[in-house]
């Protein structure tokens, strides 16, 4: 996404870019839209690449669910023209907060979503564990006020994630225990979202068989934490 309104992403003669563009490298968020051609074309222009910040997915999930400013093709929670109305967001994630370390420079980070790590706007100046942290917090802070202030209803899922400390914050931010999914495999991942398009579905008065008859879907509780996340389940 380019910092310029009409700005390219130079790049210089062996390969790595610079300019008034460097390092951003993402797609353009895709707005709310009934189509799935663009929805499968956004998908398939995604590239992975660079680190993991789920907080700013949450601001930028709730924003596009929102009729205000950046975007404003989300409904007001209130619209007389569709009673029931309801805000749902699923965030995934593949790992934990993480920020793009690199000591070899007075900036000690590269530029990231809260600038370099010198510029204090990530609660320190030197600390890459404080940064995560923070960042930690403020994933905590976004979904809690996404759904107190914003009506919004929100799965989680955990794919190859093993982190504690991630999995226990996407728990606490799903709206509940039971919408939060851990996946080891792109089959299991797969069976997540399926899952969660059923419930919706559902929760509309919509009957939608999404679950393969051939595969199921069971609690996995961990005995030794207490673990109430959705664990899915694939025949062998």
């Amino acid at each position: 996404m380019c910092k310029y309104n009409g700005a390219t992403l130079s790049t210089s003669s062996n390969g790595v870019s610079s300019g008034p563009n460097y390092s951003c490298k993402t797609e353009p968020i895709t707005p709310l839209t009934t189509s799935a051609t663009k929805l499968d074309t956004a998908l398939s222009a995604m590239v992975a690449d660079g680190y993991t910040n789920i907080h700013q997915g949450v601001i930028w999930g709730w924003r596009t669910l929102s009729p205000s400013a950046p975007f404003t093709e989300g409904r007001s929670l209130d619209d007389p023209n569709y009673p029931g109305h309801r805000r749902i967001m699923i965030l995934m994630t593949d790992g934990a907060n993480t920020y793009e370390w690199y000591d070899k420079n007075p900036n000690v980070s590269k530029y990231n979503a809260y600038g370099y790590v010198p510029e204090g706007r990530a609660d320190t100046t030197d600390s890459s564990w404080t940064v995560h942290e923070t960042m930690n917090a403020r994933t905590a802070e976004a979904c809690s006020n996404a759904k107190t202030y914003g009506g919004v209803e929100i799965y989680t899922i955990a794919f190859q994630v093993s982190d504690e400390d991630t999995l226990d914050m996407l728990e606490n931010c799903a709206t509940k225990p039971s919408m939060a999914y851990k996946s080891e495999s792109n089959s299991e991942l797969t069976l997540a979202f399926s899952t969660i398009a059923t419930e919706i579905t559902r929760l509309r008065g919509v009957a939608v068989r999404a679950i393969p008859p051939s595969r199921s879907l069971r609690r996995r509780d961990g005995a030794d934490r207490g673990d109430t996340r959705r664990t899915l389940s694939l025949p062998s």
